[in-house]
Order: C-alpha cells, then sequence, then structure tokens
C-alpha cells in the first residue's frame, strides 16, 4: 500500500460496489478446433462466491492485458468451485493451441496432472493466488502465513483485556485451497500463545457461508452460547454465515475475516464484525498479468519475481514468486463524547491503556500522548489539563487524535467543522491535511463546500442513493460539483436535449 498514493476522498456517503455475477461457461470457451495463433492466454478463475473474482481480479488482468499486448485475447472461464469443469476448461485451453495459462486452482492437488501434461506441451502455467501443484512457471500470490498471524492478532486486540484466558472458535477455509492450511497455521503460531484456548475448529469445504453457518451453529450447541468468547473465520464470506448464526442464538462476539468485501467492510461499520484484512488485488493481478504476457512473448520476466516458494508437497521447489503483503483493517468508531474530567492522556487512551503487569502504565501513555500529538502539530497547553477547559477546535482534533492511537490507515470523519467557528475549522483541516501527509487515506464526509475545495484531492458524490460522480476537485469548478449534488445536469430539460442530440445523430 506504500506504492499507492493515498488520498483525501470527499463524499456525502459512501460509495456502492457494483457487483458482477461470475460467467461459468462452458468449458473450452471458443471452437476446440484453434489451435492457438500465439497471441492467446488462458485466464482460468476458481469460483464465484467470493465476490472478488468477477469484480477486481478479471477485469484487472484483462484490461493489463490488453495494455501491454493490443492484439492479445483472453480465453476465460470460471470454474464455480468445480474441480471436474476447471480441468475440462485447462485441457480445452491446451488443445486449442494456448501456451500460457493463468490458474488459480479449486483444488491445488488436483492439478499436478494438468500441469505435468501441460508442460511437456510447452504450456507455461501461472499460478494466480493460489499455487498449485506441479511444475508452475511462477507465482503470484500474498504471504498467506502473514496472512493468517494477522487475522490471530487482530482477534487478541479485539477480545482485549480478556484474550489470555478466552475460549476461541476457529471456522478455517477450504482444505482444497493451498492457501487455506497456511492462513490457519499463522492464525495458530499467534492464537495458540495469547488465548486461553481453541475450543472448537473446523474446515469448511469450497468456503461455504452455508456451511460455515451450520458449524458455528453446532459449535454453539456444543459449547453453550457463553461457551466461547471470539470467533476466528478465514474470509468475509464465511463470517456473514458465522455472525448470522450467532445472530440468531442472540449471542455477540468478535468475529474476524479475510478479503475486504464490501459486506465484511459494512458489517465492520455496523459493529457485527471486528474486522478483516486488505489485500491489494491490482498489484497481484497486474503482476501476474505482465508475467503472463512476457511468457507468451519470450521476453525476461524473471525481476518481477523476487523470491522462491516450495509447493505444499514439497515435491516441486525453487518456484519463481512474488509474495505481496496485506493490512488489518477495523474500526475506531470516534465521537466528541469526551470525558470532561478527565485530561488528555485519558481522553486518548479510554479504553485503550497501555498496561503494565495488568497496571495503568500512566508515564508511557503520557509520552505517546505527546509524540502523537507533536507528529500532527496539535497544539494543547498541556495533555494533563482536564478536556473541559480546551476549545471546541482543540476538542475536535483531541477526539481525532484518539482514533490514531491504534494507527489505522484509514480515517473516516463525519462532518469535522460541524459547528465550529472559522479558526477551530482551520485547526481540524490543518490536521486533516497532516493525516494525508504522514500517510494515511482520509474520507471526509461533509457538505461543506469550502471544506471540499480546502482539503479534497477528489469528491465522490452521492445523489438518491447512486453515485453522481468523481471528480477531481482542482480540475472542477464548484458550480460543476454543486450541479452534481443537486442534480442540475440531470433534469427534464437535460434528458430531453439528450434525446434530441441521439435523434440528430441517427439521422
Amino acid at each position: 500500500m506504500n506504492a499507492m498514493t493515498r488520498r483525501v476522498v470527499i463524499g456525502t456517503a459512501a460509495v456502492s460496489m457494483a457487483l458482477s455475477l461470475a460467467a461459468c461457461g462452458q468449458a473450452g470457451g471458443d471452437s476446440a478446433g484453434d489451435k492457438g495463433d500465439g497471441k492467446t492466454i488462458g485466464l482460468l478463475l476458481p469460483e464465484n462466491k467470493t465476490t472478488r473474482y468477477e469484480t477486481f481480479d478479471r477485469p484487472i488482468i484483462e484490461a493489463k492485458i490488453k495494455e501491454l499486448c493490443e492484439d492479445c485475447e483472453v480465453k476465460y472461464n470460471n470454474a464455480a468451485q468445480d474441480t471436474e469443469t476447471q480441468k475440462k476448461q485447462f485441457d480445452a485451453l491446451v488443445t486449442q493451441g494456448v501456451k500460457v495459462i493463468i490458474l488459480d486452482a479449486v483444488d491445488y492437488k488436483a492439478t499436478k496432472s494438468w500441469v505435468e501434461q501441460a508442460d511437456k506441451k510447452g504450456v507455461k502455467v501461472v499460478a494466480y493466488d493460489r499455487l498449485a501443484e506441479g511444475p508452475i512457471a511462477a507465482y503470484v500470490s500474498y504471504d498467506n502465513e502473514k496472512i493468517g498471524r494477522l487475522q490471530g492478532e487482530g482477534l487478541v486486540k479485539a477480545l482485549g483485556d480478556k484474550a489470555k484466558d478466552a475460549n476461541v472458535v476457529m471456522i478455517n477455509g477450504s482444505p482444497t485451497d493451498p492457501n487455506a492450511p497456511l492462513f490457519k497455521k499463522g492464525a495458530h503460531s499467534v492464537l495458540d500463545q495469547q488465548v486461553g484456548k481453541i475450543v472448537y475448529e473446523q474446515d469448511i469445504p469450497d468456503w461455504s457461508p452455508d456451511e460455515a453457518s451450520k458449524k458455528m451453529g453446532a459449535a454453539i450447541d456444543s459449547l453453550g452460547k457463553d461457551g466461547f468468547d471470539g470467533v476466528y473465520s478465514a474470509n468475509d464470506g464465511m463470517a456473514g454465515g458465522i455472525i448470522t448464526a450467532l445472530s440468531k442464538q442472540g449471542v455477540k462476539v468478535p468475529v474476524g475475516g479475510q478479503d475486504a468485501e464490501l459486506a465484511g467492510l459494512q458489517r465492520i461499520l455496523k459493529g457485527d464484525q471486528s474486522f478483516t484484512i486488505y489485500k491489494q488485488i491490482r498489484p497481484e493481478a497486474e503482476t501476474t498479468a505482465e508475467i503472463a504476457v512476457a511468457l507468451l512473448k519470450g521476453e525476461k520476466w524473471e525481476h518481477l519475481t523476487p523470491t522462491t516458494v516450495t509447493s505444499l508437497t514439497g515435491e516441486f521447489k525453487g518456484i519463481p514468486a512474488k509474495l505481496y503483503d496485506a493490512q488489518v483493517v477495523t474500526t475506531s468508531h470516534q465521537d466528541l463524547a469526551l470525558c470532561d474530567n478527565l485530561d488528555v492522556v485519558a481522553n486518548l487512551f479510554l479504553g485503550s491503556e497501555i498496561r503494565r503487569v495488568g497496571v495503568i502504565d500512566e508515564i508511557a501513555m503520557e509520552k505517546r500522548a505527546k509524540e502523537l500529538l507533536d507528529t500532527l502539530s496539535i497544539r494543547i497547553p498541556s495533555v494533563r489539563i482536564p478536556v473541559a477547559s480546551l476549545s471546541g477546535g482543540q476538542r475536535q482534533v483531541v477526539a481525532i487524535a484518539r482514533a490514531l492511537i491504534g494507527n489505522p490507515k484509514i480515517v473516516i470523519l463525519d462532518e469535522p467543522t460541524a459547528a465550529l467557528g472559522v479558526e477551530q475549522t482551520a485547526q481540524v483541516l490543518d490536521l486533516v491535511e497532516r493525516l494525508r501527509e504522514n500517510g494515511h487515506g482520509v474520507i471526509l464526509i461533509t457538505h461543506n463546500m469550502a471544506d471540499v475545495r480546502a482539503v479534497a484531492d477528489r469528491a465522490a458524490i452521492l445523489r438518491l442513493g447512486r453515485n453522481n460522480g468523481v471528480f477531481d476537485v482542482k480540475g472542477t469548478s464548484h458550480e460543476e460539483i454543486v450541479a452534481a449534488i443537486t442534480g442540475a445536469t440531470d433534469n427534464a430539460v437535460t434528458r430531453r436535449q439528450a434525446r434530441t442530440s441521439a435523434k440528430g445523430d441517427a439521422q
């Protein structure tokens, strides 16, 4: 994420994400008689239960391939979580003469014979996201064991002070997915050391949310409603099923996830899910496309794979690989409900106190508070004065600073300058700019156009429940943004003009 420019985005609400349904497709795609022309790349994705594949992976890969090779064709199929279907799709691509195949395997063990046969025919296979068995040309994914550790750490943090004595339920991923045991291994390396006990654990075939819900129900029946304190879920889809089962029984405990799916993020904002794991799909997808095109053209690509990995069975070693990092996504719900009788330090760490041997460490908290306020150039007379003595602007920046104690990557501010005077508003906007300079992404929800013009890079406008446009603030006039907000560009007159123009063009 450090390679991406963080921007301040202004919106009147969250932007909805459109979800595409995966097309399973018939095995083989185009005519079986096509022997290939050296300009075709096969793309086989595993399933459509996880929204990322059709919404992000496929279009990003296809777009990057087109950018690098205008006359290249991508033959795509989705196996809908069926191993035999994917085998037919793979074999058909080989029969058609496709020389490079990007494969995200349904069942990594089953691919060994496919890949070996393809290799004998000179077909190069790039393993995408999941490491397939066989003589793979290259592998692009994430450090999946580290992701498991992040999940374990996220759950420990959500459990708080009672983590060391907590009973935890683990709902793991599909046993046919090579990433699932790595997530599990990483999570266990944290949870086995930092929680009381793993009291129930199940692997879920096909990452099925429905099956995860059933297993969670079985765990509740077995352990009782008070028999566990938190739930590890290997991904967001299953977390949704788990939370449904918990809600039916009236149980509220921390539940984690992975993939930063829209539904998962919405549950986090509602307080139903504690965290998810954000993995940058674009770099992973684009690197895979670059390798595939280079293999097709016979160009060098080794610089794209700085490390090597061994297959899960241990049979295939030294596979060139690129592994990306991931990040925990959680919330720090913030408002101005500061405790007037407490000082700045106590308010900053309220509910997140630093402890040493069970005792609150006032010295460490004061030091951390001063460092944080200095970093943000926040001017407070003293960190030990009650917040009741602070101005409105100072109270607002203290409230924002409190959200930064957990070092979040994204800060969402909802109308932070409401009811503030000019000088106090300037303090808050200065803080927004410093957040950006310090590497935080900032989403500012506001109706104040002066705030928009002052600090925003982009403005996302939501009108009548729909995304009405995303604008570059510096390159867009005040009137254009207001028109998008008010709908001035979408009315009976403008629609009539559009129809009239369309008729004229047709003639």
